[in-house]
């Protein structure tokens, strides 16, 4: 069981970061690949059920898939990263954009 929270927390991680998907293995390198390509095909190669549904709420962000997770935390988790999916998309946080005048240095000027 250890190994499998292990496996959870670090695929949970993988989709943090751009990386080479080839240098992970097994249910790692394919929830890497499902969410560098945006293709739930790849979340057929995860073994593990919990993993599998974690994966293909990753590309498509569903709260129904995230229900379907036995695991309690990691349905805990797979909820809170559809929150923030959905409320990202709803409200952007666009960056601020620099007042008139307002320099490198943040000394403005007129």
């Amino acid at each position: 069981m250890r190994n499998v929270w292990a496996l959870i927390a670090s695929a949970w991680f993988v989709s943090g970061w751009a990386q080479d998907c080839n240098a992970l293995k097994g249910d790692e390198r394919a929830t890497c690949n499902a969410v560098q390509q945006n293709n739930p095909r790849f979340c057929e190669d995860v073994k593990v059920s919990d993993l599998r549904l974690m994966c293909q709420a990753k590309v498509q962000p569903n709260s129904y898939t995230c229900e379907k997770i036995k695991a309690v935390n990691l349905r805990g988790d797979c909820l809170q990263m559809i929150r923030k999916k959905q409320y990202d998309a709803i409200y952007p946080n666009p960056a601020p954009k620099p007042k008139k005048g307002d320099g490198p240095s943040g000394w403005g000027g007129s």
